[in-house]
């Protein structure tokens, strides 16, 4: 069994902040648990209202989450896997409740979304993550931010989106009719694609880009035509969004000798 959860929260600090809603469904959409929480020792949570829209009058006389304790540690030991945007905070939250998750369970599309978008930190020398409105638009799903339920059901969709996409393309990270991995240092010989121009360059549009090199760090679903996420070298990185782009289908490249 998949299981999906998310909270809606009086805060960000577990521990401190408490459950004011609690979703899961399972991997057909079921809804397992959909409960709002009263805190037992918050009053009013003017920040974290602003953006959920849960007032301490909706949840006046709800059960605490303490309630529903052995009811999610039921649901989630079950589990085979379990799943959950941000899964760290997801996470953090079940730890100040006591229970704990097999961290092998755990799934975070955040982390998975954030290569396939391809926006790279430099500081930080990773993908940048994304909100979870970001990844359904994406994926072209709609729905209601910031409602737990609402949540779960659109993290469960762009998951299985995503493993549709990393299922279709597995072992297909062929550029230019040659296959290509991870970690492999390129040079482009012939950037056919004008997709470059539409997702890559932010700059110098008519820029020759015969000639780029860089390191291949991830396989590309952003399309049928992607391939891989390309890190571009200096000094050809400063004509690039965050230095990177992607690989299209038809791109000549060639493999450099580290």
């Amino acid at each position: 069994m998949i299981a999906t959860i998310d909270f809606e929260t009086t805060g960000l600090k577990a521990g401190e902040d408490e459950v004011l809603q609690v979703s899961i469904i399972d991997e057909n959409y079921n809804v397992l648990l959909n409960v709002y929480c009263r805190p037992n020792n918050k009053g009013s949570w003017e920040d974290a209202q602003a953006v959920h829209g849960i007032t301490p009058l909706m949840v006046a006389n709800e059960l605490p989450f303490e309630r529903y304790v052995p009811t999610v540690l039921d649901i989630l030991s079950k589990a085979d896997k379990v799943i959950a945007y941000n899964a760290a905070f997801e996470d953090s939250y079940l730890k100040a409740y006591g229970i704990e998750v097999d961290p092998e369970k755990w799934i975070d599309p955040m982390i998975m979304f954030a290569e396939i978008y391809g926006e790279w930190n430099e500081r930080r020398g990773s993908y940048k993550w994304q909100s979870l409105t970001k990844c359904a638009t994406y994926y072209g799903y709609e729905f209601k931010a910031h409602d737990s339920l609402e949540d779960v059901k659109a993290t469960l969709y762009c998951y299985k989106k995503m493993e549709e996409d990393i299922e279709r393309r597995k072992g297909e990270m062929l550029i230019g009719g040659k296959e290509y991995k991870t970690g492999q240092r390129i040079k482009v010989i012939n950037a056919k694609s004008i997709l470059h121009y539409k997702y890559g360059m932010t700059r110098d549009c008519n820029k020759d880009m015969t000639g780029i090199t860089g390191v291949i760090t991830a396989e590309s679903t952003y399309d049928e035509y992607a391939r891989a996420n390309l890190r571009v070298d200096e000094p050809y990185s400063e004509h690039y969004r965050n230095g990177m782009t992607r690989l299209f289908c038809d791109d000549e490249i060639e493999l450099l000798e580290e």
